[in-house]
């Protein structure tokens, strides 16, 4: 919490890379929470996928989906459809 009222950007950032270490030693689940921290709407979506929490994906989606152009959402919500068909 310090950090995050020290140095915002930094924490933001860590959180990122943090999340994309954990992507890439295949601890998808653990990755979803330190996306949402950096404001990776993207990755976090993704790696909820990946790990197969559909609940959690079709959350992250309507929120970052909300006030946005929603074309970067389509390919996720064809991907969420394909799992629930």
């Amino acid at each position: 919490e310090l950090a995050k009222q020290q140095q915002p950007a930094l924490v933001v950032s860590l959180e990122e890379e943090w999340g994309d270490w954990l992507v890439s030693q295949r601890q998808v689940d653990a990755a979803i929470n330190h996306y949402i921290e950096a404001g990776a709407s993207t990755k976090a979506i993704d790696a909820a996928m990946s790990a197969r929490q559909w609940n959690k994906a079709e959350q992250l989606l309507d929120q970052a989906s909300r006030g946005a152009d929603n074309t970067f959402a389509l390919p996720f919500y064809e991907k969420l459809a394909a799992h629930y068909a």
